[in-house]
């Protein structure tokens, strides 16, 4: 898990899109979630603890919907996930549930709910909080490298 986990990073990148007057309008929590034991060793400096499965709110507060496009909110939003969460087709996150309450003719709540899915990680340190197998460990994301492309070469001498 990075030290700023995906729907926060989805916020950040939602409220740069959205005009100054209105960011603060722009709120985002996690609503439930679980933990998933679904750890494993990935590196020999790094360890995989589990997955946090979450689901987190999008309240867009007072949204002025006659000033700002909805359908471009929904586009960034999609765009976003497409390019940063790697783990939500694997998994068919691929719906995004969403509701609105009109307040009046030109303002109403937009909420969006959407699930996510990310590893804990935590890499070996001296200074680490967490104990795990007698090596101390603290959080922290770990690379990952994932190889493109697979030679495989017979190597059977007939």
């Amino acid at each position: 898990m990075a030290s700023v986990m995906l729907y926060q990073q989805l916020l950040g990148f939602l409220q740069k899109q959205l005009p100054t007057r209105y960011r603060k309008n722009l709120l985002a929590w996690i609503d439930s979630g679980t933990v998933i034991d679904q750890g494993k060793n990935i590196t020999d400096e790094g360890i995989e603890i589990a997955h946090i499965r979450y689901k987190a709110t999008f309240l867009f507060n007072e949204l002025p919907f006659n000033q700002l496009n909805v359908a471009e909110i929904m586009a960034n939003i999609q765009i976003w996930l497409n390019e940063n969460d790697e783990l939500r087709y694997r998994l068919d996150f691929s719906e995004i549930g969403f509701d609105v309450e009109i307040y009046d003719d030109s303002t109403a709540d937009l909420t969006f709910d959407i699930e996510f899915e990310e590893p804990i990680t935590a890499l070996k340190s001296e200074r680490g909080k967490l104990v795990i197998n007698g090596e101390n460990y603290q959080i922290n994301p770990i690379p990952i490298y994932v190889a493109e492309d697979v030679e495989v070469i017979n190597d059977r001498t007939s």
